[in-house]
């Protein structure tokens, strides 16, 4: 997945409701909520559990180098809040679940390698803790399964292409020079080992 799970849900939300970048984004932004009537939607991360985090190196497409391959699954919770100054929240909140359900979500799903889980059963009224501004505030959470994939180059020098070993008795396992000591490079040959 290039991107993060919170970006494809703005996406997806924003397709499926048409609202533009300026009335659904990913929360902590600094943005303030616009005067005037209107929907809005701000999704966020709000916790994040890992399964697995691997790397591995291969050979770049041109055979020249390595690159490393690092990713990350995990298994994250994202909080959707829909807002609005007028009714369009309270009318409009059922949109947040049949877009997340939408053939347009499947496909951005099938395509970033994520999943969102069994959708939630319950929406919070969270409008009270707008205060005396009368917003009304309904905020969601989905469980999504994420998969993240890093690709680096890696320069010739960070990766190894000598080892030097040695075999140790109990004689020379406290001297400098071991029983056997051997270099294996690039030129060693393994006798078809390799």
């Amino acid at each position: 997945m290039e991107t993060l799970a919170e970006q494809t849900i703005v996406d997806i939300l924003g397709n499926q409701m048409d609202l533009d970048s300026q009335r659904v984004w990913i929360r902590d932004q600094n943005k303030k909520i616009p005067q005037g009537d209107g929907l809005f939607v701000i999704v966020g991360m709000i916790s994040s559990k890992p399964f697995s985090v691997n790397k591995y190196s291969t050979p770049t497409d041109d055979d020249t180098g390595l690159k490393e391959i690092q990713t990350v699954i995990a298994q994250v919770q994202i909080q959707t809040d829909i807002i609005s100054r007028n009714t369009d929240a309270i009318t409009r909140r059922y949109e947040i679940l049949t877009a997340l359900n939408s053939t347009y979500a499947v496909q951005k799903m099938e395509a970033g390698n994520f999943k969102i889980f069994k959708m939630p059963t319950a929406f919070l009224n969270a409008s009270e803790a707008e205060g005396g501004s009368r917003i009304n505030r309904f905020s969601v959470t989905v469980t999504a399964h994420v998969w993240y994939r890093k690709e680096i180059e890696l320069a010739s020098g960070d990766f190894y292409n000598d080892f030097d070993t040695r075999v140790d008795d109990k004689e020379t396992i406290d001297e400098a020079d071991g029983l056997i000591e051997f270099t294996i490079d690039e030129n060693t040959d393994l006798g078809g080992l390799a």
